[in-house]
């Protein structure tokens, strides 16, 4: 809990409340314990850019498919086309990994003072794409815990958990994001999200700004750009999310 607050005290420094706002979820890496309502739809349609010294990871489309059961369930299902540009290799496609969660918001804020939420999810192969070597083999299981809380017109969220990893170490997550709604139709976001090794012996902290702009009552664009505070080979240098989100 105290790299979490340590985390917070880094956002709040570097980001005024006249700039910020934030609320977990697309485009950011971390949750929120939002769901989007009993009988609703979220559809996110996105393209994202995740770029290392040495290769160049595309998800060309996102599929990123949301349902609420009842007001305080959500079941999740997310798919992408990959395309991997790795350097001296050349670019190679193929379908990811299968996405399936479920989260359960536990406590209301209007109620309690404060949202909270568990979200577990489980990442398991396509055949085909790991047939062809294309994918990593194992089935990950990732039980994290959400966190929000309104400040006025502030909101800040919270992210941890563990993730079980079948063939290789398993690792924390960890995240937060605030933010401000600078008008009535655009959210300006910012987020600490990273993982580390078991022990924590090991961080790789990331820096994200991100939008969401709502067209209308269905539809918001959503847009974010970030890196690793890490200079590493393996470490993204340059992180994108653009899309389109379509609510009904």
């Amino acid at each position: 809990m105290s790299l979490m607050l340590r985390l917070a005290v880094v956002i709040m420094v570097l980001f005024p409340a006249a700039i910020v706002y934030a609320q977990g979820g697309p485009p950011l890496l971390t949750d929120d314990p939002g769901t989007p309502g009993n009988g609703n739809i979220e559809l996110n349609l996105a393209f994202t850019l995740d770029q290392t010294r040495t290769e160049r990871v595309f998800e060309l489309p996102l599929l990123d498919f949301n349902y609420g059961l009842g007001d305080h369930i959500q079941l999740k299902y997310e798919l992408a086309y990959l395309v991997i540009d790795q350097q001296d290799a050349g670019p190679v496609g193929g379908v990811s990994n299968s996405l399936f969660g479920l989260k359960w918001r536990f406590l209301d804020e209007d109620r309690h003072g404060l949202a909270m939420s568990t979200y577990p999810q489980i990442e398991v192969n396509n055949p085909k794409s790991l047939r062809r070597e294309f994918i990593e083999s194992g089935t990950n299981l990732l039980l994290p815990i959400e966190a929000a809380k309104s400040f006025g017109k502030w909101e800040v969220g919270a992210e941890i958990g563990y993730q079980f990893i079948q063939h290789g170490d398993d690792q924390w997550i960890y995240g937060i994001a605030v933010g401000y709604p600078l008008t009535k139709q655009l959210e300006l976001l910012a987020e600490i999200h990273g993982t580390a090794d078991q022990d924590f012996s090991r961080h790789d902290p990331l820096f994200n700004l991100g939008t969401r702009y709502e067209l209308s009552d269905s539809f918001t664009l959503l847009f974010s750009a970030g890196r690793s505070f890490r200079d590493s080979d393996d470490s993204p240098n340059l992180m994108l999310y653009a899309a389109l989100q379509w609510n009904f």
